[in-house]
């Protein structure tokens, strides 16, 4: 899945991405849901007939005689505008983390369109705000309280697939930039045969090298949950830091070229710089390697 990710990313890192957001719920549904969740919502989502969203978000739960009633404001959740589900993680009165799926015809959802991003335009990221919405038992993801559990399979999920597309797009950039110069004359001469390009093409190649190894490894990683945590932050950060970089790099050789539309690379650029800030900033995921890294170390 990694793997194809990576593929989708080289031409459309937003398309790239509304496929990791509708697998991550599939993969949620699939490992936490109930007989009767599944049967209710797995076939019209991989029939591509609905759309889910996973949302993250000072949600509060506080108790009903029917259940839970729900309310505050969800941002930046993919598919907002159109989605018919919503995972939702809320916390009750203990701090105890659990998991609803919400669905958008329940009263007291409203949803908003997509936001207007400077990258990305393919990928909607709209809001949510939910207001006295009842859930029931039937409605809860996986058992009691076990919403901390379910988020954190939801977060190296996540981690992990926008550390592929980073590759996916470092490698659409890298290839662009190598067409781009060989083409391109200047000085009687080829920038490709110029030791500068040489040197920034080496570079972003060898970069991209090392992040795919690591995004690989995060990947293998999932199996063995007790060390997915570092291994997909590292990856997350390492593909994004890198994709931003190479996308400008690329941009650079193009010249004035990569400031025009007419030229993909200047898109790659901007939807490189998504991947620093989503699914969170890259400081959260540093703060788990970080955190790793210092109680690995004595």
């Amino acid at each position: 899945f990694i793997i194809t990710l990576e593929e989708v990313a080289c031409g459309s890192a937003a398309l790239a991405h509304g496929i990791a957001a509708t697998e991550a719920i599939l993969f949620l549904l699939s490992r936490y849901g109930s007989k009767q969740q599944m049967d209710r919502y797995l076939s019209s989502l991989t029939a591509g007939k609905s759309f889910g969203a996973a949302a993250t978000g000072p949600i509060r739960a506080v108790p009903d005689a029917n259940g839970y009633r729900l309310n505050g404001r969800l941002d930046d959740v993919p598919f907002a505008p159109v989605a018919d589900l919503a995972i939702v993680f809320a916390t009750d009165d203990d701090d105890g983390v659990s998991a609803f799926i919400v669905s958008k015809q329940k009263p007291g959802v409203a949803a908003f369109e997509a936001k207007a991003l400077m990258g990305m335009r393919g990928f909607p990221l709209g809001r949510l705000d939910l207001s006295d919405v009842l859930v029931s038992e039937e409605d809860r993801l996986g058992g009691n309280r076990m919403g901390q559990e379910i988020f954190d399979d939801l977060r190296r999920r996540s981690e992990t697939a926008v550390g592929a597309i980073a590759v996916g797009l470092c490698q659409a950039a890298l290839e662009a930039a190598v067409v781009h110069s060989k083409a391109r004359v200047q000085f009687g001469k080829p920038l490709a045969d110029m030791e500068a390009t040489q040197d920034k093409i080496a570079d972003m190649a060898a970069g991209i090298a090392s992040a795919r190894l690591l995004v690989y490894k995060a990947a293998r990683s999932l199996e063995n949950i007790k060390f997915a945590g570092p291994q997909t932050a590292m990856a997350k950060v390492s593909a994004s830091e890198l994709a931003v970089e190479i996308c400008r790099e690329a941009v650079q050789i193009h010249g004035g070229y990569g400031y025009i539309k007419d030229y993909a690379v200047e898109r790659y650029y901007r939807d490189a710089l998504f991947s620093q800030v989503y699914p969170t900033v890259n400081e959260i995921q540093r703060r788990t390697v970080a955190r790793h890294t210092l109680r690995k170390i004595r």
